[in-house]
């Protein structure tokens, strides 16, 4: 994984010192960190700037252009960006928050920038098909060719249909209108059952579709059913959509989506800075709470930590209490046997035998002994319970 800055702090870098130079401390190419410059839409100086510049003959520095529509505003110098990109628990917890994020330009600024960027969608026919649209073309003259081969060829032509061959069409001129402002579109399914456009690091998936249409993509050819199926729908493939943006565009009286064209890429481009937009907010919503959860969940550990040292401290001074009655009790007892065994001695001997009755006494003074506590150390008798008499 390599190393994140934002545009600014690598803009700043690549003039202050030669490409080559700085290169090396990032322990990159001169050739990768150009290609990451350009696609940041970072400028460079060029070749000759320094040489120009020690004679002060330099051109001037070009100010750093506006970040590009869905375009990150952070650059991987080093590695590639992280799918997942969170930072772990301690990291969160380690860190700052930094503010909500704010942008200079409102979403409607955004859409004359995306309209001023777009132009008017190219009139092209499928004669002048995009790479994309010509693959499914060749792919289905080549199910046409095996059909006509054999009539048990069960792959047949997809787009013959006028429905199909519109979708093919409006889809035609989007595809060239992104390409020609540097949006990678795509295309997914042999059906051309959904597309995508890539604005700037955010992919934007949409459906050119009858209205209602739904598929069934597990049979061994792409099944679709449509209650309109003259009419067609190009919406995004979003769960929930947003309501700062139009989501959808259809066929209505007077106003085909072939009139529309201009308003939906505009459209799906502003969805693509959008989605950027929402990604950053919602990353900075989920540092929040995943801070405020960890200091929630410090703060319960701490008072569990707590709680469970007043019940050891308590269980100690349990322990030590019973403890000191124990032995309290015990030297009452031993004592209690002492003058037992005196009374017993200063009593007058008539039957019995002096050595019997020594070596009765012997045996209760030193079970006497074992049990009074006083017998011990000092140490051990003001021991904590549990611990041996060296641990004091």
């Amino acid at each position: 994984m390599g190393r994140e800055i934002t545009r600014q702090e690598l803009y700043d870098l690549v003039w202050r010192e030669p490409l080559r130079t700085l290169a090396k401390t990032l322990h990159i190419s001169d050739v990768r960190l150009a290609k990451i410059c350009r696609r940041a839409n970072i400028p460079l100086p060029g070749l000759g700037y320094w040489a120009k510049r020690a004679y002060g003959k330099a051109r001037p520095q070009p100010p750093l252009p506006p970040r590009g529509l869905g375009q990150n505003d952070t650059v991987t110098v080093g590695g590639h960006r992280s799918w997942y990109t969170r930072p772990s628990d301690e990291e969160v917890a380690r860190i700052e928050i930094p503010p909500p994020p704010s942008f200079a330009e409102s979403l409607d600024e955004v859409t004359v920038r995306a309209r001023k960027l777009i132009g008017q969608v190219p009139r092209k026919s499928l004669k002048q098909p995009h790479p994309l649209v010509a693959k499914l073309l060749e792919e289905d003259e080549q199910r046409r060719q095996k059909a006509l081969e054999s009539s048990w060829h069960w792959d047949k032509p997809i787009f013959d249909s006028p429905i199909e061959q519109r979708r093919l069409r409006l889809i035609n001129r989007l595809f060239w209108a992104f390409s020609r402002c540097q949006f990678k579109p795509d295309v997914t399914g042999k059906d051309a059952g959904g597309f995508c456009v890539t604005v700037g690091d955010e992919i934007v998936r949409f459906t050119l579709d009858p209205p209602g249409t739904e598929r069934n993509n597990g049979q061994p050819r792409p099944v679709r059913t449509s209650k309109e199926p003259k009419i067609l729908q190009l919406k995004l493939s979003w769960y929930q959509p947003p309501a700062e943006i139009p989501v959808s565009w259809i066929d209505s009286a007077g106003c085909p989506l072939e009139d529309q064209l201009t308003d939906v890429a505009v459209g799906l481009i502003v969805a693509g800075e959008w989605s950027y937009r929402h990604g950053l907010i919602r990353h900075h919503e989920w540092l929040v709470e995943r801070k405020q959860e960890l200091a929630e969940e410090a703060r319960r550990q701490e008072e569990e930590r707590q709680r469970k040292e007043r019940e050891k401290i308590l269980k100690r001074e349990q322990a030590r209490r019973e403890k000191l009655f124990s032995d309290a009790a015990a030297w009452t007892k031993a004592a209690l046997v002492r003058s037992y065994v005196q009374a017993v001695l200063d009593r007058p001997q008539v039957s019995i035998a002096a050595d019997s009755l020594t070596e009765w006494a012997t045996w209760a003074l030193a079970e006497a002994d074992r049990m009074d506590p006083l017998s011990q150390s000092i140490e051990c008798v003001v021991a904590m319970p549990g611990k041996s008499c060296g641990d004091h």
